[in-house]
């Protein structure tokens, strides 16, 4: 009976995967931002669970050939790339924020053993990287805040001279209330509106939206820089992370 209500206590709340595999399609999009506006980022996730992707810039990432971030990280992301290589430019993260209806600490071992439980048995490699980034996490806490995604972006998102403020999730948005949606990508016009080449806005997205092709995660990115809404098409990926199809 203790054993069967630990296990119903389990299921009971949703799963949180935090896949960081994404990072494989998430870092592109960040080399694209950094080589468009030329300017450190601000990065605020939202649907971030434990956050282990805000710690993206510290993983040893292989796109394409192109490396970024930490060589010597031992969360090493090397999705199988098809296409074209991103942009080979240096990463600098000035700032870092996320948010979660429901946020998950790293640093409490049932936390961490619940996440590794979303792993199915067969994939080594995925437990490995998914191990080293709660390691990572536990060192270079994230920081998490409890609320609704749309309330939290409201109330703290600001542009700032000397960075490119960026906005980005995946496999998550689909997940949040219409409403909720609509006010996200409300603000983020508007923010959008008063961005300029020194306070940029750019948001960056994993999420099955292409209607085109909607068996994959579509790679999108809107840049706000002074000339209206940029966007762009990047790519294609597996919701893991495990391929990335890049269009660039």
């Amino acid at each position: 009976p203790a054993a069967d209500a630990a296990v119903a206590a389990f299921l009971d709340s949703p799963p949180q995967t935090n896949e960081v595999g994404r990072a494989g399609a998430l870092m592109p999009g960040l080399l694209v931002v950094a080589a468009a506006t030329g300017l450190p980022l601000a990065l605020n996730e939202l649907g971030a669970s434990a956050g282990l992707n805000l710690n993206m810039d510290r993983f040893a990432c292989d796109l394409g050939g192109v490396r970024a971030g930490d060589a010597a990280s031992a969360v090493i992301v090397r999705p199988h790339w098809q296409g074209p290589p991103p942009p080979a430019v240096p990463i600098r993260v000035v700032a870092r924020a996320g948010v979660d209806i429901a946020p998950l600490d790293a640093a409490d071992p049932d936390v961490a053993e619940r996440l590794l439980a979303f792993i199915w048995a067969e994939q080594p490699e995925r437990l490995a990287r998914t191990q080293a980034a709660i390691a990572l996490a536990r060192q270079w806490p994230p920081p998490l805040t409890r609320d609704d995604a749309a309330d939290w972006l409201e109330r703290t998102l600001a542009l700032a001279d000397g960075r490119a403020t960026t906005v980005y999730h995946s496999i998550a948005f689909q997940y949040f209330p219409a409403p909720a949606q609509d006010r996200i990508r409300a603000h983020l016009a508007r923010l959008g509106a008063a961005a300029t080449p020194a306070r940029p806005l750019a948001w960056l997205r994993l999420e099955m939206d292409d209607p085109a092709n909607p068996a994959l995660p579509a790679i999108r990115l809107t840049l706000w820089r002074g000339q209206g809404a940029e966007e762009q098409l990047l790519g294609h990926a597996h919701a893991h992370g495990t391929f990335v199809q890049w269009a660039g």
